[in-house]
């Protein structure tokens, strides 16, 4: 399938050293599916509930994510970050998903039930209340800003990264997040006491 890019490299415009550098680019090999799904089960998995898949839909929302990928890929041209393409797929899953789901009430962090039984009682309440209070944040974000906050905070990719992924300047990025981190550090925080900041 001849492209734009092609056309150029037929045309002959510009130096022999670009021609082969555009070229080497345009016909990188594409993954195959399996390492596809190998290495990025996990990102496409949190990043599907990040954005708001209820735990019990969320394996749906996966399967749904690696079939679009499974009939894709043939034609994927890796010329970006393969995190992105797969990004965008799950990005609309998961919206797609939202929509259809008219019960939240259901919603857990995973995390919250990987908390054994035998673990201290205190201690599990309050990893549960603090799940509860990250989750209740992140409904109330739209699209764009749950977006960064899941691939920032949850996945922990280098801000530039996650700027080329969204499409944004990496400026934008950071400010966005700043004030998404504010925002929740301020809900994470115990409430004071009436008279706890008083002496005598």
């Amino acid at each position: 399938m001849r492209t734009a890019l092609d056309s150029r490299l037929a045309k002959g415009s510009g130096s022999a050293e670009e021609h082969a550098a555009a070229q080497a680019r345009l016909y990188v090999a594409a993954p195959s599916f399996d390492e596809v799904y190998d290495q990025h089960f996990g990102f496409v998995w949190r990043t599907a509930r990040g954005l708001g898949v209820p735990e019990a839909n969320v394996d749906d929302a996966v399967q749904e994510v690696f079939m679009i990928v499974h009939r894709k890929l043939p034609s994927y041209e890796p010329r970006g970050s393969i995190l992105s393409w797969l990004f965008a797929i799950a990005r609309r899953v998961a919206k797609d998903c939202r929509r259809s789901n008219a019960r939240r009430d259901a919603h857990e962090l995973t995390a919250a039930d990987s908390v054994s039984a035998g673990d201290d009682p205190q201690r599990n309440a309050a990893t549960r209340q603090l799940l509860r209070i990250v989750e209740a944040f992140t409904e109330e974000l739209d699209e764009d800003r749950r977006a960064l906050f899941v691939l920032a905070q949850v996945e922990g990719l280098p801000l530039a990264s996650v700027a080329q992924i969204l499409g944004i300047n990496p400026n934008t990025a950071y400010s966005r997040l700043q004030v998404l981190r504010k925002d929740l550090a301020g809900r994470l925080q115990p409430p004071t006491s009436e008279f706890g900041d008083r002496n005598g």
